[in-house]
């Protein structure tokens, strides 16, 4: 017979864990790995997009409304030639790694070797289209940044396997000493009254710098493994970086398409250049949901290989990523004047421009969260063709609204599209014919 007393302790032995338990127990090493990624992550996006910031506004105030047109497109056009050339290894890349971490190094020996080959096709080509440019300071501005663009897709790929290796902290220091070091060069140029052009050199500087900063970490990677596998075919690449690649581009474009098109029916450099500084604080707010994205993509594609499925995953991605771009839509609505004011009076016709832009914010936050889901569970496929969809769209309507209103009608279009956007995304994700995300994990290698 058990007395009370002892069945009374026997009971506080055997006592069961309280479900705050099971959840640290169940979840607690995905959610330290998720804070410690948005902490880097954070603080990196906080230091370059400051650094970015300051950027754009000393080319405002240093270089004039002409200087800041041609800033503007020079950076889109790069961004574009980036996303190119990259050819969607860096999606690829964090989540194959994030997969099998033992296999980065030949991951990225397979995607340089990969990329050099798309290099060499490219580069004629952006070669003969910055000749076609009419505008010979506008297309001194374009060739200077071309060496920020093959100088960055390479640090964007190297960093991409340690992002998904959870070593967030290499890509942020990275990517601060190529921007510190560009700020600095900058500062230089406005004091001695550099031509706008020069802002191009200044970023491939920096840039150089991080791709050497970076090289002897790379060497890091394969310590400790034996694998001798030479990475996925060249044509494995190819098929699964297309489809990223078409994301990436698609996206691009509907991000940038607006300006190229007010420089093709003829607006100033100068409403070019208010449309930019209206531009530069939107996209670079983007920084909040884009640091979640990151953060979350390994663990994401990890429990895509696991065999979860995508709906619960993609509401709460769509909700984070609402929440996230509606704080930041009444931020940039409240703050939207003394940050113009702040660019210098020539740009208070931004003021309005700004504030129709901000409300971008909540539809982009919910896509690029969703896009994550969709990517880590090899739909990359859907999220093309819903982004190519957008594109049209809002291409269609520049058409009709540029001409009529302008730059504020650029603006209206781009909060229509990119809300019903973000909203598909969501909805596509509760859809059940998503593929198993096992099935592109076994990747074809080279010599297979």
């Amino acid at each position: 017979m058990v007395s009370d007393r002892g069945q009374t302790r026997l009971n506080a032995d055997t006592e069961l864990p309280s479900s705050s338990e099971i959840f640290l127990e169940r979840y607690g090493t995905g959610l330290r790995r998720l804070g410690r990624n948005l902490a880097w992550l954070g603080t990196g996006e906080v230091l370059v997009k400051a650094g970015l910031l300051i950027i754009a506004v000393l080319v405002a105030r240093g270089m004039g409304t002409e200087g800041m047109g041609v800033f503007t497109v020079a950076s889109a056009g790069s961004i574009l030639a980036i996303t190119l050339i990259s050819f969607g290894q860096v999606e690829l890349l964090i989540r194959d790694s994030a997969r099998a971490p033992e296999d980065a190094a030949q991951l990225l020996a397979a995607s340089r070797r990969f990329r050099f080959r798309v290099l060499l096709l490219t580069l004629p080509i952006l070669l003969v289209t910055v000749a076609l440019v009419s505008d010979p300071i506008l297309q001194a501005g374009l060739l200077a940044f071309l060496p920020y663009v093959v100088l960055r897709v390479e640090v964007m790929t190297a960093t991409a396997v340690f992002k998904g290796r959870d070593q967030m902290d290499v890509e942020v220091r990275a990517r601060s000493l190529e921007i510190g070091l560009a700020l600095l060069i900058v500062i230089l140029l406005v004091l001695f009254d550099a031509p706008p052009w020069t802002t191009g050199l200044a970023l491939s500087l920096g840039a150089a710098a991080a791709a050497v900063w970076l090289w002897p970490r790379l060497r890091t990677l394969a310590d400790g493994t034996e694998s001798d596998r030479s990475g996925p075919a060249p044509r494995e690449l190819a098929r699964q970086g297309a489809t990223f690649l078409g994301v990436s581009l698609t996206l691009q474009f509907l991000y940038r398409h607006d300006t190229m098109l007010m420089a093709a029916f003829g607006l100033s450099n100068d409403e070019i250049g208010v449309y930019g500084s209206a531009v530069v604080p939107t996209l670079g707010l983007l920084a909040i949901p884009q640091l979640v994205a990151y953060a979350v993509y390994p663990t994401f594609s990890r429990r895509a290989a696991a065999g979860r499925r995508p709906a619960m995953t993609g509401t709460l991605a769509a909700l984070a990523g609402l929440g996230a771009g509606t704080a930041c839509a009444v931020a940039v609505s409240i703050l939207r004047r003394p940050f113009i004011l702040w660019l210098g009076t020539e740009y208070l016709g931004a003021v309005d421009l700004l504030g129709w832009l901000a409300w971008i914010l909540p539809g982009l936050g919910v896509t690029l969260l969703t896009s994550v889901v969709h990517a880590a569970w090899n739909q990359q496929g859907r999220l093309f063709w819903a982004m190519l969809t957008a594109f049209v769209a809002a291409f269609v309507l520049n058409l009709w609204q540029i001409p009529a209103a302008g730059a504020l009608g650029a603006a209206r279009v781009a909060v229509g599209v990119h809300s019903v956007l973000g909203l598909s995304l969501w909805l596509l994700t509760l859809s059940p014919s998503q593929s198993n995300a096992q099935s592109n994990s076994q990747v074809p290698k080279e010599g297979a």
